[in-house]
């Protein structure tokens, strides 16, 4: 099986360490856990990776969050990849600080990222984890959470693509 995971931020030096950049941080931490290697392609950094019997495709699109629904459509059709089997790793400022919510399928929930790549592809059917990381003020707190949440992204990200049948193998502490 194929799937595409994409880390939601914004490109820049400004938008380092903060709470927009939760997509791409904890994408990196899930890289670097795998030892996938980044590499500048159109539309993103993409990195890729086996787990198991799973083909990951890592995507940090630099076309900056709110629009973000081209650089996905891109990927998902240069590597054929169904959009059911995409991943999008977002901040979230309704949840409670240090939350990680992992849902199937659903709405924008206001969030602009999420909202143009519901746009752009015309589906709410496609999983999403969301992260809240820090206050509404981009506080660098988010680093530091980010950190220590990389283990939890990762063990979110592994009972993604391998459900719960496999969920022991995977990561079986999570």
């Amino acid at each position: 099986m194929k799937y595409l995971i994409v880390g939601l931020g914004n490109i820049g030096d400004e938008y380092a360490g903060t709470r927009h950049n939760i997509g791409f941080m904890m994408i990196d931490a899930f890289a670097a856990s795998v030892k996938a290697e980044w590499q500048d392609k159109r539309y993103g950094f993409v990195a890729k990776c086996r787990v198991k019997n799973a083909e990951l495709v890592l995507l940090k699109p630099s076309t900056y969050m709110n629009l973000s629904g081209n650089a996905v459509r891109y990927w998902l059709g240069q590597e054929k990849i169904p959009v059911e089997n995409m991943l999008v790793l977002v901040d979230d400022l309704n949840l409670p600080f240090g939350t990680i919510r992992l849902r199937k399928q659903g709405s924008d929930g206001g969030h602009n990222g999420l909202g143009n790549i519901q746009s752009v592809m015309g589906t709410e059917n496609y999983a999403r984890l969301r992260f809240r990381c820090s206050a509404p003020s981009n506080s660098p707190v988010c680093v530091s959470v980010s950190a220590m949440s990389s283990l939890a992204a990762r063990r979110s990200i592994l009972y993604w693509v391998h459900g719960p049948k496999r969920r022991r193998k995977c990561c079986p502490s999570a």
